[in-house]
């Protein structure tokens, strides 16, 4: 309904969020419209809400939904985001409990959020940040890192790749980095340097890297691998694409 505009999006909001059936929705399809604004008294009325589609609207705002958002399916393709609020002070974007896809390619999304947690009981399927302004992760991730099968970030701007990933013993199967135009893979991304002889370990705070089974690093302008990226850290690892 391309003739909305962003103030009746609000209205009709307005009046699902207050209205009867709020407790009882479970998918909500707002597709090529003209909402700008992802608001905590629309989405915290919807406990029940398992897909939220919002493709192709005007999304500039996102607040903080707290604990009563729990989505299964999220979907903010092809909007103006330019950034999540981070969990704060016991104040959470959303419940990821169950989660399945978290999607906001197409955005203009600057950090990468600190709304996940590795220690999740449950696995995320799939996260896509791919196609933003991404170049540095969000403070507060190292304490909180994420669960996540698959993590895309494809055609971003991360120059030297995030070590915070790493720091933050995140467990993830697959990372994509295609076309960011990196140009650096630290040798602490991949361990840690004992200050006793120098050498590196992957105990500890890099444990985790045992899930990784897949990196697509194409399209970049890489032009060494640290000798960390090694065997050790990775011994299930099945591809790398350089």
């Amino acid at each position: 309904n391309p003739q909305w505009t962003a103030g009746q999006c609000e209205k009709l909001f307005d009046a699902l969020a207050q209205g009867p059936s709020h407790d009882k929705l479970q998918i909500i399809y707002f597709r090529g419209n003209h909402l700008n604004a992802l608001l905590s008294k629309h989405f915290s009325h919807f406990p029940k809400l398992g897909l939220l589609d919002l493709q192709y609207n005007d999304i500039e705002t996102v607040e903080a939904m707290g604990k009563e958002f729990a989505p299964v399916q999220l979907f903010l393709d092809y909007n103006k985001i330019k950034k999540f609020p981070n969990n704060d002070d016991g104040i959470v974007f959303c419940t990821i409990d169950d989660i399945e896809s978290f999607s906001a390619t197409h955005n203009e999304i600057e950090e990468f959020p600190n709304i996940f947690d590795k220690d999740n009981m449950f696995t995320i399927p799939s996260v896509d940040l791919s196609y933003n302004n991404i170049d540095r992760v969000a403070p507060g991730f190292v304490d909180k890192g994420i669960n996540v099968k698959t993590l895309s970030l494809a055609s971003n701007r991360f120059r030297t790749y995030p070590v915070e990933f790493s720091q933050s013993n995140s467990i993830v199967s697959i990372y994509n980095f295609r076309g960011n135009g990196m140009t650096e893979l630290p040798k602490e991304a991949f361990a840690v340097e004992d200050d006793i002889n120098g050498d590196y370990t992957i105990e500890g705070s890099r444990s985790n890297l045992r899930y990784t089974q897949t990196f697509d690093f194409s399209y970049n302008r890489l032009s060494d691998i640290p000798v960390t990226f090694a065997d050790g850290p990775f011994p299930y690892l099945y591809s790398v694409d350089l």
